[in-house]
């Protein structure tokens, strides 16, 4: 059986996954498996005996998100089931509440169902509004199938003998929602549909049923089955507890008390989240990340080398989006003759002014994509600069306007082991169009030169034409790249 993406599991065993885009706080399922439709059904009915239906139905929750495929789920019991009986429970929600129901399924459904009656109910909504007909439920049933969106809530959880979860990729649940506006048995309009999505979202995400459930089907396989007799289906996620160690921001995730992952997460000074994740179980992460998530309530960031296929599905399916993309460069160094406008002395940042300096950095980034908003703490901006081990006086280089003693900008080249960085060169506006920042970087490379340095690295937002062509004239060729991506927030 072929399996589109994996993961280890404890004990190192793979996880066959199927590659499903899910909510943040929905692990997917795994390892799934093809397995007859009339083998699950046998499993209910002897689940359900075994907790006391002899003289009563059977009772099945069939639960999953909207257009996850409950409705055919259900079906196919009904049919591999003699006697069985399926209630929507959008027919019990119908006028009255979209999730604000339970009541109504444990008192007019469930109670005299179990007690072994014949229902025949009628919910609240459908005598005020004159609906015809009732939810029958006759004696003699064998299998009470109950269907929908919370179909295995908490409140009825100690009247159902089973409950399914129907689990599917996110994006082909919206595809087949938004192709069911204005059908039947979908939406009125569009707006109607976003507003049910505003209440299930959070409804589910609440009641988290897949936690209680004793099978979970795949409602969107990716594995190759007989659609005709066959369901892929999978055990229940283990149940994931998520502990945030302390120092700092690092949340760990443990299956059965066993380390199963972590995801560190940092404040940029633009006041922006960045996490990382850590090597571990590929169903730990969404429940790390819906931790994370629910801590700091803020859009969420990350980054992978546009190169890391792995890390990039695994981003992508977490529900993050890409924001930008940022090239890297290898620049040769070269001696290169560049005249320094005559009122401007260029200086080492060993003997600037240290506030003055601080306050280019954060000029200079906010025309910089990616750091929109910096604001450097003047203890951060000594730690990272005058403090750091890739300091280099000779290459973090100054120009001052002679008149006013105003910075007009900066080349920042790192020190790094094996090829120094160029972190930046930057001009404020009002010195631009005047050669500064080729003169800067005239002095800076000079000084690498004459140390024997063939290259520098460089790094470049794809959108900063300016930024490119500046690299690309002085000989830059471009070496790989890397991804930035966000995860919005959830506001309600």
């Amino acid at each position: 059986m072929a399996a589109s993406g994996g993961g280890t599991g404890t004990g190192g065993e793979e996880l066959i996954t199927v590659g499903l885009r899910l909510t943040p706080e929905e692990p997917e399922a795994g390892p799934w498996r093809a397995e007859l439709v009339s083998e699950v059904a046998s499993t209910v009915m002897r689940r359900g005996r075994e907790r006391g239906a002899d003289d009563r139905p059977v009772v099945l929750a069939v639960d999953g998100r909207s257009s996850s495929g409950k409705t055919t789920l259900a079906a196919r019991l009904r049919e591999a089931v003699a006697g069985s009986v399926v209630v929507h429970t959008d027919d019990i929600a119908w006028s009255h509440s979209r999730f604000g129901w339970a009541d109504l399924l444990v008192d007019g459904i469930l109670v005299p169902a179990r007690a072994g009656r014949a229902v025949a109910f009628r919910p609240p909504a459908w005598e005020t509004r004159q609906r015809p007909g009732a939810i029958e439920v006759p004696t003699g049933c064998s299998l009470l199938i109950i269907e929908g969106v919370g179909a295995a809530r908490r409140e009825s959880t100690h009247l159902t003998d089973a409950a399914i979860w129907v689990q599917a990729d996110e994006s082909e649940t919206e595809r087949r929602n938004l192709a069911r506006v204005g059908q039947p048995g979908g939406s009125a309009t569009a707006a109607d549909y976003r507003a049910w999505m505003a209440e299930e979202v959070p409804f589910l995400a609440d009641q988290r049923p897949w936690e209680r459930v004793d099978l979970v089907v795949c409602g969107t396989p990716r594995i190759a089955c007989d659609p005709a007799t066959e369901l892929l289906v999978a055990p229940p996620p283990a149940a994931v507890r998520i502990v945030r160690a302390s120092p700092g921001l690092v949340w760990r995730a443990y299956h059965a008390d066993q380390a199963a992952g972590t995801v560190r997460a940092f404040l940029r000074p633009d006041s922006r989240w960045f996490v990382a994740f850590e090597d571990g179980r590929s169903d730990s992460y969404r429940s790390l990340l819906a931790a994370v998530a629910g801590n700091l309530g803020a859009d969420l960031y990350a980054t992978a080398d546009e190169r890391d296929d792995e890390s990039l599905d695994r981003l992508a399916r977490l529900g993050f989006t890409v924001h930008r993309r940022e090239s890297s460069y290898v620049i040769p160094v070269r001696p290169a003759a560049a005249p320094e406008p005559p009122d401007i002395v260029i200086i080492s940042a060993a003997n600037a002014d240290e506030d003055d300096l601080r306050r280019l950095d954060d000029t200079l980034r906010q025309d910089v994509p990616g750091t929109a908003g910096w604001t450097w703490d003047p203890g951060d901006f000594r730690e990272e600069t005058f403090d750091s081990a890739e300091f280099d006086p000779a290459t973090y280089l100054v120009a001052v306007d002679v008149e006013s003693g105003r910075y007009a900008g900066l080349v920042r080249v790192w020190n790094n082991p094996g090829r120094p960085r160029l972190g930046l060169i930057g001009v404020t506006r009002p010195y631009r169009r005047r050669g500064l920042a080729r003169a800067l970087l005239a002095r800076a490379f000079g000084v690498l030169h004459l140390r024997g340095q063939a290259v520098v690295t460089a790094e470049a937002d794809d959108t900063n034409l300016a930024s490119r062509s500046l690299l690309l004239g002085l000989g830059a060729r471009r070496e790989g790249g890397s991804v930035e991506f966000i995860r919005r927030a959830h506001r309600p």
